[in-house]
């Protein structure tokens, strides 16, 4: 038997049923073991725990890979092919000119990211990719693959043959600017000058906090400066007096990984997520627990709060974004559902917008008023992985897998400012200095700071080791950051006028 024959098995369900078929089998099965129903059997709570992963994993697989199969003999055949080895990054290029000579390039950009995702300093493949964007109206993801190759070393001349003859390109006449254009295949432009800024900035770790030992997962400071609250792998929340620096409260509700954190605008409450669905609302008083909303079965990616209109925003596991009344604990409405998860979102200031980052590198903005209106911008090539907002500036900053991180004017739809200087995945942004100045860890640990107006980096330096660093903006000067391996750090940035 083979492993999508045991998933449909799950679901008493044959190979090749229908979407409504595999949802409706699905939301049966995990109401039946949803582990709310065995809150006191604490036995039984535990299998409904492993029962329910199982469950999720195989809807999650046959969901994306194999539901809608015309019959058994495709289902057959797609099975086969999910054994088959990996193509090599060559072997996705060939297959991307494949589809660019049939002007299919939706298909040639996916294969091209492939090759990239194998070898992630494959050039031809970045500026192969560029021509294809430019070719269907994304510019500033050409410019930034472009910009990518040339980084890398890549030399436009000696572009593959074939590729330069589909865009009406001379091998010999290419051009090695930053970015690829075809109105003038034989004019060499030289890549924009950098405003130069103003002042000068430079990063200092100013004392470590804590070492707790224990994987941080999620982070927030209150308004007044007073608490902060660190959430770990376990579903467990620290409460910590900031000025004091000891641990006063223990918070115990959740049942797995903590995602984000979030006080209140009078610092009475605390509202945490978890990827177990549900979003607590928690007193500062006496660490009580006030109200537990149970979002969905599906855990709870990131979620924003606008606490004087009294209600949330939350994106899930599922792909859906929605609003909840937190004092009723009752949903508003489901705003919209996205293909892609969206990691991260937030609130504009009003409350009435929020804009989210994807999987598939898009960033939205939906108008919380509003059920499926969304406006999708031109995002990254890869999962956006952080968001930030000024209010000061009304601009928002997304940071990527690749390592790309955008600048963008909101609620306009092009990016204002395009920084590469990351070559890993972003983990987390933060605005200072009255969102003048962009902070920014990514994977390897690498903090890193540039000037908003001109995107020059002011400065770099290793903040942590590798994966699972978040930030917090303490105030215009003061950073902080918590990483998974329980340290958490203050960072000063002076600026000096130059």
């Amino acid at each position: 038997m083979s492993e999508f024959d045991t998933y449909y098995q799950l679901f008493n369900l044959k190979p090749g049923a229908s979407k409504q078929e595999l949802k409706q089998a699905y939301k049966q099965l995990a109401k039946q073991w949803h582990p709310d129903r065995f809150a006191n059997d604490p036995t039984n709570a535990r299998i409904a725990e492993e029962k329910i992963k199982a469950i999720n994993v195989a809807y999650e697989i046959l969901q994306t890979h194999q539901v809608g199969s015309v019959g058994q003999t495709s289902y057959r055949q797609t099975s086969t092919t999910i054994r088959t080895r990996k193509a090599t990054p060559q072997e996705s290029f060939e297959q991307a000119k494949f589809f660019a000579k049939r002007g299919q390039y939706t298909e040639a950009a996916e294969e091209l990211g492939k090759a990239v995702k194998l070898d992630a300093k494959f050039a031809e493949a970045y500026y192969f990719r560029s021509l294809i964007f430019l070719e269907i109206g994304f510019e500033h993801r050409s410019r930034s693959d472009s910009t990518r190759a040339l980084d890398l070393g890549f030399k436009a001349v000696n572009l593959d043959p074939e590729v330069a003859g589909m865009f009406g390109i001379k091998s010999s006449s290419v051009r090695t600017s930053t970015y690829a254009t075809r109105e003038h295949p034989k004019t060499e432009q030289k890549p924009p000058k950098i405003k130069k800024p103003s002042y000068s900035a430079t990063i200092h770790l100013e004392s470590v906090f804590a070492e707790i030992y224990e994987p941080i997962y999620a982070a927030a400071i209150s308004p007044n400066h007073r608490f902060l609250a660190l959430g770990k792998g376990n579903g467990d929340i620290d409460l910590w007096n900031y000025k004091s620096r000891k641990q006063f409260f223990c918070l115990k509700g959740h049942r797995t990984e903590i995602s984000n954190l979030i006080f209140s605008d009078d610092n009475q409450f605390l509202f945490s997520s978890s990827l177990d669905g549900t979003v607590n609302l928690w007193s500062l008083n006496n660490g009580s627990l006030a109200t537990s909303m149970l979002i969905c079965d599906r855990g709870i990616t990131s979620f924003d709060l606008c606490y004087s209109r009294k209600f949330i925003v939350t994106a899930d596991a599922a792909g859906f974004i929605q609003s909840w009344d937190f004092q009723r604990n009752k949903k508003i409405k489901q705003i919209v559902r996205q293909k892609a998860i969206a990691s991260a979102i937030f609130l504009n200031t009003t409350g009435d917008g929020a804009v989210f980052g994807a999987e598939d590198g898009t960033v939205g903005l939906c108008y919380v008023s509003r059920d499926g209106s969304v406006m999708h911008l031109q995002g990254h090539n890869e999962p956006v992985k952080a968001l930030a907002f000024s209010s000061v500036k009304q601009i928002f900053a997304s940071g990527s897998l690749s390592g790309e991180v955008c600048l963008w004017k909101y609620p306009n739809r092009e990016p204002q400012t395009i920084f590469q200087s990351f070559q890993q995945s972003i983990s987390a942004l933060v605005f200072c200095h009255s969102g003048q100045i962009l902070c920014a860890i990514d994977r390897n640990g690498q903090l890193m700071i540039w000037d908003v107006d001109s995107g020059s980096v002011l400065h770099s330096t290793t903040a942590h080791a590798a994966d699972g660093s978040k930030l917090i903006s303490l105030s215009n000067e003061v950073i902080l950051s918590a990483h998974s391996d329980g340290t958490v750090k203050i960072w000063r940035i002076h600026v000096v006028k130059c």
